[in-house]
């Protein structure tokens, strides 16, 4: 056999490994996106299963009537938390580095 039909068969089975790599490349890609769909109902399934669990475990029935007292406590906590909003929107802020340059660029500006 001759140098030149050795290297053709080369430089072709090299195109051919070169083709093969490029479609296992895809079949993977595939394969992982086919993967995500599929486990996705799965962990919706999870997700069901455990609040089930949790929901038969804690029984928040048993508890709801703590429920009302935790409502007039929200309700409750409401003017206070408005009076300490106020009061801190009243509050004079330090001026930072960053605030500085702005009002000192603003004063500069002719406008």
């Amino acid at each position: 056999m001759s140098y030149r039909a050795l290297k053709l068969q080369v430089a072709a089975a090299e195109r051919r490994v070169e083709a093969h790599l490029q479609g296992a490349g895809d079949q993977t890609r595939a394969i992982g996106t086919t993967l995500k769909q599929s486990y996705t109902p799965s962990r919706l399934l999870l997700a069901g299963f455990v609040g089930g669990v949790l929901t038969g475990w804690l029984q928040p029935l048993r508890h709801a009537g703590a429920l009302t007292s935790l409502l007039r406590l929200a309700t409750g906590l409401q003017p206070p938390l408005a009076v300490v909003a106020s009061w801190l929107a009243a509050v004079p802020r330090a001026p930072t580095a960053h605030g500085a340059d702005a009002g000192a660029a603003r004063q500069q500006r002719p406008g």
